[in-house]
């Protein structure tokens, strides 16, 4: 079954034109830093943050934002989980106060409304809890919790970006022969991983997130506790089923 975001980035690509080109620009950045493939919610609020920034009052200035807006219009108040994807993706990056020019002109009834509401965004109690629970435990993370808190006014942490971020992380550090706090972070993120609130936001910006073979700190996935290395054989599985066995050459 495909996640939200998975299917809200595929139809992003499939009907906007423009967006491909950001895609392949923003899967380049990542390649060129070590990093794996971007997730979903990476190039969701990526591309949103190119069309605000490039948010201007004529109608070419208007029309990509538009088209955009246009897509997702309808997406918002179908359920409260893709409320949360599209407030992480795209409504945060918009402006907290009237600019001008102004991209929330650009909005719908919908979402339009959604934008009022935005300051009094929560954090899912057990994202907030598992969150405190990690810092906690290892007092090093809380140096990745900068410029996680500034969507609504409770500092409530966004707890994809903030896996995202222990992702990186946790290849760094294994790159760098360091292990002791990313084999406590696994394990208290193993721990965690059961049906609930906390599954999608860690299969989706942790486990996706593991290095590849042959790039630095590939070595980290060889240390995933077991629902974690299931959880990565199961999405290996999956893709496989769209690009098929790894190719050879032959010499």
């Amino acid at each position: 079954m495909i996640d939200l975001a998975t299917a809200l980035a595929q139809r992003v690509l499939q009907r906007i034109p423009d967006a491909r080109r950001e895609h392949e620009a923003l899967r380049a950045q990542h390649r060129a830093r070590g990093l794996g493939e971007p997730t979903p919610e990476a190039f969701l609020s990526a591309y949103s943050q190119q069309l605000i920034s490039r948010f201007r009052p004529d109608e070419t200035g208007r029309r990509p934002l538009v088209t955009f807006v246009e897509l997702i219009e309808d997406d918002y108040g179908v359920t409260e989980e893709l409320d949360v994807l599209l407030q992480e993706c795209f409504l945060r990056h918009l402006p907290p106060e009237p600019t001008d020019p102004d991209p929330a002109g650009a909005l719908g009834l919908t979402l339009g409304e959604a934008v009022g509401l935005a300051h009094r965004w929560r954090a899912h109690p057990d994202h907030q809890a598992f969150t405190e629970h990690l810092v906690s435990r290892v007092p090093v993370l809380a140096d990745l919790l900068d410029g996680l808190t500034e969507w609504g006014d409770h500092e409530d942490v966004r707890l994809h970006g903030f896996l995202a971020g222990i992702a990186f992380w946790a290849t760094r550090e294994c790159a760098d022969g360091r292990l002791d706090e990313v084999l406590q972070v696994l394990e208290l993120v193993d721990d965690a991983f059961e049906p609930g609130p906390l599954e999608n936001p860690i299969a989706v910006s942790f486990v996706e997130l593991m290095p590849h073979p042959h790039e630095p700190g590939a070595n980290l996935v060889e240390h995933l506790p077991p629902k974690l290395r299931a959880e990565r054989a199961r999405q290996q599985a999956w893709r496989a089923q769209f690009t098929g066995p790894p190719r050879t050459v032959e010499r």
